[in-house]
């Protein structure tokens, strides 16, 4: 029994997987013609291409890879020198008794018809035939780590697949892709044919939240509703006066909310006598910080004159 989605953080820690068999690289009219008997024989052939990362704006460059996996076999075929050869090449891809598994294959079909006429047929996409069980990481790397628990390497994904070498690291790269991708339609046909239960029981629907907005929204649709019968002058009128019900009712939820919400101040204590405590429950002192005059300052307190008696007074 399989997960139906797999967490990406673990992938890390499992181990890695790569095509150690035999791999055929064909770029030569003399190797073609060796392989391409060979590659009629299969009856599974494991699918992929790559091409020439782009990383400008509205630029796309054409298919470079072609990648082939047989039984005990991978073949990676280099399209820009043989590009004369496109016909003898595609009969392999335009054989429906042959069947080619590989995943998310529309965009790799789409950009081989770019560099010439293909007929597809027996073409197999094993990520649309898990998404059909329930599987949500339809990835190569993510089903790899699903169904075999191994992690795929992508560090030579973005290449130049364009250069007139690969590189023995693009090699391994193309060939490991056409395999797995082989290997997972083989694992899944197995599971089929075996009537397994493939994935582990769905669990039950979290519950919905409420949503005031949509809630109003569709009640005051109920109330002024949209005419379509009449003018479209009328109809954006009764539109405008539901936006402004909707949000004068949410605002006003949301205003009260926040004011429910916000930290409460905590009150100080008193003591008997009226003033505020601290936490330990004594009485906070005010400490009044005196002030050192400064000379010619207007606020300085003057000293009361001494007062002298009078004549009258003295008798």
């Amino acid at each position: 029994m399989y997960p139906r989605r797999v967490d990406t953080d673990m992938i890390h820690a499992l181990p890695l997987v790569k095509y150690d068999g035999e791999t055929c690289l064909i770029e030569s009219d003399e190797i073609l013609d060796a392989e391409l008997p060979l590659m009629a024989k299969e009856s599974v052939l494991g699918f992929d291409t790559e091409t020439r990362p782009n990383f400008s704006k509205g630029r796309q460059y054409p298919v470079s890879i072609l990648q082939l996996a047989g039984e005990s076999k991978v073949w990676v075929i280099r399209l820009d020198p043989l590009a004369h050869r496109f016909a003898d090449i595609y009969k392999v891809l335009e054989n429906p008794s042959i069947k080619k598994a590989g995943l998310a294959i529309q965009g790799d079909i789409k950009s081989l018809k770019g560099r010439h006429p293909l007929n597809p047929a027996g073409f197999i996409d094993v990520s649309t035939a898990t998404s059909k069980f329930g599987i949500i990481n339809t990835g190569m790397r993510n089903l790899t780590a699903l169904f075999f628990g191994e992690r795929l390497s992508k560090a030579a994904q973005l290449t130049n697949w364009a250069n007139e070498s690969l590189t023995d690291k693009q090699i391994e790269y193309a060939a490991t892709d056409a395999w797995m991708s082989r290997r997972l339609f083989l694992e899944i046909k197995k599971c089929m044919a075996e009537n397994k239960n493939l994935l582990e029981p769905e669990p039950p629907p979290e519950p919905q939240k409420f949503n005031l907005q949509k809630f109003v929204r569709k009640i005051i649709s109920g109330i002024v509703g949209s005419d379509k019968k009449r003018g479209g002058r009328n109809r954006r009128k009764k539109e405008s006066i539901k936006d402004r019900l909707v949000n004068m009712i949410t605002f006003g939820a949301a205003k009260k909310k926040k004011a429910d919400d916000r930290p409460k101040r905590r009150r100080r204590r008193k003591s008997a006598s009226g003033a505020p405590q601290n936490k330990g429950g004594e009485t906070a002192k005010k400490t009044a910080t005196k002030r050192s005059p400064a000379k010619g300052d207007s606020t300085t307190p003057r000293r009361p004159k001494k007062r002298t008696k009078k004549p009258s007074e003295e008798k």
